[in-house]
């Protein structure tokens, strides 16, 4: 819904109003990046509202892990984790007559829609954190064959899973499923789809977070 923000001026709150200029503290830019070829993008650069690129060549910028993003979130507001939703706005500006090609690495709980910021223009992306619970890796999770069922967890485990997350690495079908339930009473996790092997595996499970691009 659309709400309509209040400020504090003098000694009381008021709507904002038509010719009303918002004050607030903001960063500036960075020194301009001229790495060429290949830059991985920190969840640091992110966390300053704009980033100034100018590779010589056609460069790829790969962006962060969704573990890393989210630990440089939470670290940022200094809270237990972040809620799912939260979102932000990071503008790159490329000052290259080049194409710069963004990307994110596979089964690391990140994805990225138009990520690529064509040559001498400016593109503003949205950063939203679509779950906010930091990674964590259960050694002795239990998988049975055709079964979306995983047991072999603590309380403690469970206690910080939460549903949303994924598995980012190969195990048993599980890599890139998503937990959709947590049943704490009988220590047991559901994931989104069935798990191809009987054993017990080391399972890495990840926050996620999306980046979309706001124009062409």
């Amino acid at each position: 819904m659309f709400v309509l923000p209040s400020v504090f001026s003098g000694a009381m709150d008021q709507p904002l109003n038509v010719g009303d200029i918002l004050a607030n503290y903001e960063q500036l830019p960075p020194a301009t990046d001229t790495t060429n070829t290949i830059l991985a993008v920190t969840a640091a650069m992110m966390l300053n509202p704009v980033y100034v690129r100018n590779p010589a060549g056609v460069s790829t910028d790969t962006y962060p892990t969704a573990q890393a993003l989210v630990a440089a979130v939470k670290n940022f507001f200094n809270s237990a984790g972040v809620p799912p939703g939260l979102a932000f706005r990071w503008r790159l500006i490329n000052l290259s007559a080049n194409l710069i090609t963004g990307a994110v690495t596979a089964n690391t709980g990140a994805t990225m829609v138009r990520g690529n910021i064509l040559a001498s223009t400016t593109k503003e992306f949205l950063i939203k954190i679509t779950n906010g619970t930091p990674a964590r890796t259960v050694a002795t999770v239990t998988t049975t064959n055709t079964s979306a069922v995983l047991g072999g967890f603590t309380e403690t485990d469970l206690k910080n899973l939460s549903v949303g997350m994924v598995v980012t690495n190969a195990v048993a079908n599980l890599q890139g499923q998503t937990i959709i339930g947590i049943n704490l009473a009988a220590l047991q996790v559901t994931m989104s789809a069935a798990a191809n092997a009987t054993g017990t595996s080391s399972v890495d499970f990840s926050p996620t977070y999306t980046i979309t691009g706001l124009s062409a």
